[in-house]
C-alpha cells in the first residue's frame, strides 16, 4: 500500500472529521477509510442517507471490506 494522502493543513488542527452521502458514497469510502494515517487524532464520523426503512448495513461491509 502506497503511503497515507497529506490531510489539507486546516484538517490537522481538528478534532473532528465529518463526512456525509447517500448510499452510494460506500464504495469511495472503501478506498479512503483505509487511507487515512494511523496516527491520525481526530474522531471520523460517517453519516449517511438511507431510506427511513432500510436497516443499515455500513458496519457489517466495512468489518468485510475495509
Amino acid at each position: 500500500m502506497s503511503s497515507s494522502p497529506p490531510l489539507p493543513p486546516h484538517a490537522a488542527s481538528h478534532d473532528a472529521i465529518v463526512v456525509g452521502g447517500s448510499s452510494g458514497a460506500i464504495d469511495a469510502l472503501i478506498q479512503w477509510l483505509p487511507a487515512l494515517p494511523p496516527t491520525l487524532c481526530a474522531a471520523v464520523l460517517i453519516v449517511l442517507h438511507l431510506p427511513r426503512d432500510r436497516r443499515s448495513l455500513l458496519a457489517d461491509i466495512f468489518r468485510q471490506r475495509c
